[in-house]
């Protein structure tokens, strides 16, 4: 609260959810809020096993804020205040007028300072102007796809933040996706064939528009045509063992059952 710096430390919290609730007689804080109505319904990342970070607490403190930005893997967002006020300034989709390159590395005081009267200017457009929203508690903020923002927070502020994919954004997403987290999109892939199929049908068509993503969706079946069958290889081996040991233990009840083949102990057959 006392600090001075121009552009002041925040806190992203990714882990709060997991972190929390773990002891029986604790719910932790995921039980004290629930995701806004319109955009509640599980979001396509979710159908794998493993996702990137995608919810935030974030606590930050006054004249801190978020540098220009936007929203990672081609998500949309949704960010709801607790306490405090927020300067949100979110650019239109085309965003020529502005430097983009050299914006985003201004912190947030200085963005709002020297960029956002310019944008206001006589120089600049109306169409080109950023839409400006003061953000109070308990209000919501909805950030489309791909629309760069920046944030100042005018106090001490708590906020809970979430990103999502739908599928009604599904294109642009999986093809940044795949650019940008090839690993954890194979895993997605993997788990949109078996759990969304009609989407992995359409994630081969957007694939075979572009020759990279297209060479690493053929390199993803290739591996998981081959795990599969190094699976089925490995299964058959194991049931050939059961089989065999199976085999071996009725042989040596048939040999225990009969008389004939009664043995003592230096091997010799006894009369």
């Amino acid at each position: 609260r006392s600090n001075r710096d121009s552009d002041p430390l925040m806190i992203f919290d990714c882990d709060f959810g997991e972190r929390e609730g773990k002891h029986p007689t604790s719910k932790g804080t995921l039980a004290n809020y629930q995701v806004p109505g319109y955009f509640r319904g599980d979001s396509l990342f979710n159908v794998a096993a493993y996702r990137p970070p995608w919810k935030w607490l974030i606590v930050a403190p006054k004249r801190s804020g978020t540098h220009l930005h936007e929203d990672p893997l081609g998500t949309c967002a949704w960010n709801t205040l607790i306490e405090g006020m927020k300067l949100w300034a979110i650019l239109p989709r085309d965003t020529c007028w502005y430097n983009l390159n050299a914006e985003k590395d201004m912190c947030a005081p200085k963005w709002f300072l020297e960029i956002l009267p310019k944008a206001f200017s006589s120089a600049c457009d109306a169409k080109h102007r950023p839409l400006l929203i003061v953000q109070k508690p308990g209000e919501t903020v909805f950030v489309p796809a791909g629309r760069w923002h920046v944030v100042l927070n005018l106090t001490d502020t708590v906020a809970i933040t979430e990103n999502f994919a739908s599928e009604f954004h599904f294109d642009s997403v999986w093809n940044i996706t795949c650019r940008k987290e090839p690993d954890f999109c194979c895993k997605w892939y993997q788990a949109l064939l078996a759990k969304r199929p009609e989407l992995a049908a359409r994630a081969q068509k957007l694939s075979a528009q572009d020759r990279s993503i297209s060479a690493l969706l053929s390199e993803w079946r290739r591996q998981l045509e081959d795990n599969a069958t190094g699976k089925k290889a490995l299964a058959s081996s194991e049931d050939d063992a059961k089989e065999s040991l199976a085999q071996q233990k009725e042989e040596d009840r048939d040999i225990e059952d009969d008389p004939g083949n009664i043995s003592d102990s230096s091997g010799y057959e006894l009369l």
